[in-house]
């Protein structure tokens, strides 16, 4: 069985009828976006364990869950390079998303725009 790294910031589905789904569970097995049974999400967010927060968004019926990683680097090739990863989750519904950008120092930005060039965001 391949050894799956925990995330800084996880993500977790609460159902309509109360059930809730982690990216790792409480015996630590990690899950794939794919088991999410979107259709009865009620609310979708992150956790970060270690800071002890978390953000959710309550989902609108038949929205489709967003979740991605942005990798970046700044200030490439030089003595000040830095790598942060940003965490991205929301939800798509008729044609538009909706996402939040959670940033290496834990502030949030929103925006409609998937493909938005984040790293001009970063200081």
């Amino acid at each position: 069985m391949e050894e799956i790294e925990k995330e800084k910031w996880e993500w977790v589905v609460i159902y309509k009828d109360g059930r809730k789904l982690r990216q790792f569970d409480e015996r630590g097995m990690f899950h794939r976006l794919a088991e999410i049974e979107q259709e009865h999400v009620d609310i979708f967010g992150l956790e970060n364990e270690e800071e002890k927060r978390g953000l959710t968004i309550k989902l609108p019926d038949g929205a489709k869950i967003i979740h991605k990683y942005r990798n970046v680097c700044m200030n490439f090739g030089t003595a000040q390079e830095r790598r942060a990863r940003i965490y991205m989750f929301g939800f798509k519904i008729g044609g538009e998303s909706f996402i939040n950008y959670v940033m290496p120092n834990g502030g949030i930005m929103q925006s409609n725009d998937p493909d938005l060039m984040i790293g001009k965001y970063l200081e």
